[in-house]
C-alpha cells in the first residue's frame, strides 16, 4: 500500500516542481526508507529470536545430570537460603523497632506526669494568691486553693 503512494508521489513530483511538493516528496521519501528498514528489521528479529530459541532448546536437552543440577542450585536453592538465612534478622529487627517504638511513646512516665501536676498545681495556688476581688470571689479562689493543695 505504501508503495503504490510513493509511486503516485513519484508522479506528482515529476509534474509539480515547487518548493513545497519537492519538500513534501522528499520527506515521504525518507518515510518510505524508513519503513522499509523498519519491515527489515522485525524480520531479522524474528528470525535470530526463532534462532536463538532453538538453540536454547538443544543446549537445555543436552544438559549433563551434573549440569541440570548445578543449574537448579544456582537458580532456585542458593537464593532460597541465602533469603533464609536473612529471615531471623529481619524478625529480630523488626522486633528492635517496635519495642523502641515502644519506648519513646512511653518516655515520659506517670510519676513524671504527676509530679509536673503538683508543680502545676503549687503555680496556680501562689498565683491565686496574689489575686484580689469581692468577698465572694475571694471566697470561690479559697475553695479553688483548698481544692488544688488537696485540704
Amino acid at each position: 500500500m505504501l508503495q503504490k503512494r510513493y509511486q503516485k508521489i513519484k508522479g506528482i513530483k515529476k509534474k509539480d516542481t515547487s518548493p513545497e511538493a519537492q519538500n513534501a516528496y522528499r520527506i515521504f521519501s525518507k518515510v518510505c526508507d524508513l519503513t522499509q528498514d523498519e519491515k527489515t528489521l522485525r524480520t531479522d528479529i524474528k528470525n535470530k529470536t526463532i534462532k536463538l530459541e532453538t538453540k536454547t532448546k538443544e543446549t537445555i536437552e543436552n544438559l549433563s545430570d551434573e549440569q541440570v543440577l548445578k543449574l537448579l542450585e544456582e537458580k532456585w536453592i542458593s537464593p532460597l537460603k541465602s533469603e533464609l538465612d536473612k529471615l531471623p534478622d529481619v524478625i529480630v529487627d523488626t522486633l528492635v523497632a517496635g519495642i523502641q517504638a515502644l519506648q519513646s511513646k512511653y518516655a515520659t512516665t506517670f510519676m513524671d506526669i504527676e509530679n509536673e501536676i503538683h508543680e502545676t498545681e503549687k503555680q496556680l495556688v501562689k498565683m491565686i494568691e496574689e489575686l484580689d476581688g469581692s468577698e465572694y470571689d475571694l471566697k470561690g479562689l479559697g475553695e479553688l486553693k483548698a481544692l488544688l493543695m488537696g485540704d
